[in-house]
């Protein structure tokens, strides 16, 4: 083979080579990103999970219904609104549809118990429903730890789910 067929040859590789690396280089990063971005929130959701384990909210939740349903108008024996563990979700929010599946659908899903959940007890404690009654303030915080369940179920197959990414 002469010089010059072989480099139109090594010139033809050469940049096949280049137009299918270029592609698959960008595939790498995306994946890599994507598998960083479910470790990430793999950690924030396990460790709000983790906090709770160790606050045990339904314990806490079960003893002020007690009082409530008793007929004692206490406050929440705790400060809700300030409690915030979300900034992997609130830094990422933009980027949560590079994730596989519907992991992005069921993690957003995820923080939005998680905040409607916070806001109601946050509304109890502010005084919000004080007019409406001791009962309305029960179903509520009944309602709210229904909800804390799912969050809880939800949040461990959502650790499983992430941390397999």
């Amino acid at each position: 083979m002469d010089s010059g067929l072989a480099g139109i040859i090594g010139a033809g590789i050469g940049g096949l080579i280049a137009l299918v690396s270029g592609p698959y280089m960008q595939v790498l990063r995306e994946r890599k990103h994507s598998r960083s971005l479910a470790a990430a929130f793999a950690g924030e959701i396990g460790a709000i999970l983790e906090v709770a384990r160790f606050a045990k909210p339904k314990m806490t939740f079960e003893g002020y219904l007690n009082e409530l349903r008793s007929g004692a108008d206490i406050a929440l024996p705790f400060v809700i609104r300030d409690v915030k563990f979300e900034d992997v979700y609130r830094t990422n929010v933009a980027n949560i549809g590079m994730l596989p599946d519907r992991l992005p659908r069921d993690v957003a899903v995820f923080y939005t118990l998680l905040f409607n959940m916070r806001d109601d007890l946050a509304s109890v404690e502010r005084g919000d429903y004080d007019s409406r009654g001791l009962e309305t303030k029960i179903r509520l915080v009944e309602a709210c730890m229904r909800m804390w369940d799912e969050i809880e179920e939800r949040g461990r197959d959502l650790v499983k789910r992430l941390e397999s990414v």
